[in-house]
């Protein structure tokens, strides 16, 4: 989202507000007056925009009810898989749609929608790391599915070279209400209780996930890049791994969008890639080693983070050019 405000500041754009559309949008009255106030809605697709999951229907919700209003849309950074025809055909009414990656242009595509490619916008701007690797030192992500966390959580304490490096923040952090003064309360206790007892008490995984959050996203690139190697169970881990040079091991999330990413730089999915089960089976030497890149790996990732800046400085020239036609 801060790459997104940042392009945006190059335009003759004033950001006025944002919306959060995880939930059901037709039902925050606050998101209605937000758009009727504004001349342009720009959604975030993100990787959520697949197999029409209620984020996917929330989605296409608030692209409906500011195409209804005769608002400017677009829709950017979307990954698009698995979604019926009348969710295409809402996407195709935008006046700008980009999406992340080939395999969504080719869906779109299928519907008779024309979708420009550029890459996630982690890849906007360079991101950089000064902390050098501890040799033979593994860092092992969370992962979308709850089993696959903890099972992962439990191989990091089982192994001492290996990190637990979760891609989380407290859910309270941006809250001020009054009535989360208890849960603040409670978060806090239980991150004492749990540090205290070296994370051993049997609580949920949110609370031990916790125990490892870093304050920033360079925080936690600097964290990930102390390790020779990290197994990515997040897509934007390894978003971050591939920017800062950092070996890694991905595996498959809910949807095409690693597989995608891998394919446009031009690796290959089986060196790059194991299923969960793979990386439980292996040692630790063993994950650091498949890790290790080729220097014409080194390469294609070097030639496809070059070429995705200009790609989405590409998108901000577009939204601004929606400004010069109205």
């Amino acid at each position: 989202m801060e790459n997104i405000r940042e392009g945006l500041g190059e335009t003759d754009y004033e950001i006025i507000g944002t919306i959060p559309v995880g939930a059901p949008f037709e039902k925050l009255e606050s998101n209605k007056r937000l758009v009727d106030a504004a001349d342009l809605v720009v959604l975030n697709g993100e990787g959520s925009i697949h197999h029409e999951r209620p984020y996917s229907l929330s989605m296409t919700e608030a692209l409906e009810y500011a195409i209804s209003k005769g608002k400017k849309v677009a829709l950017i950074n979307a990954l698009w898989q698995g979604n019926n025809a009348e969710m295409a055909a809402v996407a195709g009414r935008t006046n700008l749609l980009y999406v992340r990656d080939r395999r969504s242009q080719t869906e779109l595509g299928g519907f008779g929608i024309s979708a420009a490619y550029a890459p996630d916008m982690t890849f906007s701007k360079p991101v950089r790391s000064t902390v050098r690797a501890v040799e033979g030192r593994l860092a092992v992500t969370d992962s979308f599915y709850k089993q696959y966390t903890a099972e992962a959580y439990r191989y990091c304490r089982q192994h001492r070279e290996v990190s637990y490096a979760p891609m989380i923040r407290s859910r309270l952090v941006h809250t001020w209400r009054e009535d989360n003064r208890s849960r603040k309360l409670k978060e806090a206790l239980y991150l004492r209780l749990l540090k205290l007892s070296g994370g051993r008490l049997p609580m949920r995984q949110y609370y031990k996930d916790l125990m490892f959050q870093q304050s920033t996203p360079q925080a936690y690139i600097d964290y990930l890049a102390g390790h020779e190697a990290v197994v990515c169970y997040r897509f934007h881990a390894l978003c971050f791994c591939l920017q800062a040079g950092i070996p890694f091991i991905a595996i498959r999330s809910n949807s095409w969008k690693v597989e995608a990413l891998l394919e446009e730089i031009g690796l290959s999915l089986q060196e790059r890639m194991l299923s969960h089960e793979e990386v439980l089976a292996n040692g630790p030497a063993e994950l650091v080693e498949r890790a290790r890149q080729s220097d014409r790996d080194k390469q294609l990732i070097n030639d496809f983070l070059i070429s995705s800046q200009a790609d989405n400085a590409r998108i901000f020239s577009e939204i601004g050019a929606i400004v010069a036609a109205t």
